[in-house]
This record gives structure tokens, sequence and C-alpha cells, in this order.
């Protein structure tokens, strides 16, 4: 991007084939997490793009925010009004 004039951007998909609809994002260090509210899913992705596991977490009431707390993703599932607490890594 060393050629782009100063307040000019170039569009790229970092992340594609979402379902068309409301999407939240939470970043945790070198992963994206990314919610498709009307598939009811959450992805998980590479700051890059690529993705890890692109139905990471599936069943979801129309989930509708997102955000990382320690090895713990919250998540507004809107559809039966709770806030859901998914850890991130199997307890040991």
């Amino acid at each position: 991007m060393a050629n782009t004039p100063v307040g000019r951007h170039r569009e790229r998909s970092l992340v594609t084939g979402l379902a068309y609809g409301n999407l939240d994002l939470a970043v945790s260090g070198s992963d994206l997490f990314i919610v498709n509210t009307y598939d009811g899913t959450i992805g998980e992705y590479t700051t890059s793009g690529a993705p890890v596991n692109a139905s990471l977490i599936s069943g979801l009431s129309h989930p509708v925010g997102i955000a990382v707390l320690g090895s713990n993703l919250l998540v507004a599932n809107n559809g039966n009004g709770q806030l859901v607490n998914i850890p991130l890594r199997e307890p040991r």
C-alpha cells in the first residue's frame, strides 16, 4: 500500500462466506470471533481471515453481541434473553 495516496484505502475481503445479516466481532490475541446472528453461530478466524472453525459454536438463538473475558466468550443470546458464558478451552 506504499503507493496508496493518503486518505484513500483499498478494500479487500478479510473473511468471506458469511451469511447476510447482523454480524458482531470480538478479538482475542490473533483470533477473531464472528457472530452470525441469523444462523445462530460463532466462527473463529485468524486475524489474516483464515477460518479456524467457521462453526465453532452453533445452536444459539439470535445472538447479538460478543465479548472476550479472559478465556471465555460472553454472548448476548437475544432469542432467549440470556447472557451465555462459553469457555474457549476445555477445563483440565
